[in-house]
């Protein structure tokens, strides 16, 4: 890599953390707090379940509710550690993502991601947005790749070494 295009990308790559830093900053999003405390409702075609591997793979015009969570796809994978759901993978296709909803506090808007695959990993509260990945809220839009989004500190990580990071940032109120 030459030195102009290391700079270039040294650039871009910071330009992407600050304006992903600046996404969330002026609206702080948490999930809400009975969300977990909810049962997780699922609608499927099919279910598929091991219970030695604690999988349960689901098909066909998913819809999986947990509160105000909403989760949709083709097919989603449910993971179960001594119990207690850990992690869910969605997938869609390009022309069909799959989603992700919530709404993060009672008298605000939903966050809405999508994806053609969203792993949801429920410890960590985090989402990874892969392939026509795309987070909304307030406005706020991310386009790229790939989006990690750290629900608790509301960090949103976006792009890739395959594109590029679209941001649209709506005008102060």
């Amino acid at each position: 890599m030459n030195p102009a295009s290391y700079t270039s990308y040294r650039y871009t790559l910071l330009m992407t953390i600050l304006i992903s830093s600046l996404f969330f900053l002026s609206n702080p999003a948490s999930a809400l707090p009975s969300d977990k405390e909810q049962p997780i409702n699922v609608s499927a075609d099919k279910a598929r379940k091991n219970g030695n591997q604690g999988l349960t793979i689901y098909e066909g015009n998913v819809v999986i509710t947990q509160g105000s969570i909403r989760i949709t796809g083709d097919e989603v994978a449910i993971y179960d550690e001594a119990g207690t759901v850990s992690k869910m993978i969605a997938k869609g296709s390009k022309n069909q993502p799959a989603k992700f909803k919530q709404r993060p506090q009672p008298e605000g808007t939903d966050m809405i991601a999508n994806g053609e695959t969203i792993e949801y990993d429920i410890n960590s509260e985090t989402l990874l947005l892969l392939e026509s990945a795309r987070l909304e809220q307030d406005g706020r839009i991310t386009d790229s790749n790939k989006i990690t989004y750290d629900m608790k500190s509301t960090v949103v990580n976006a792009g890739d070494s395959d594109g590029r990071v679209i941001m649209v940032i709506p005008p102060s109120k």
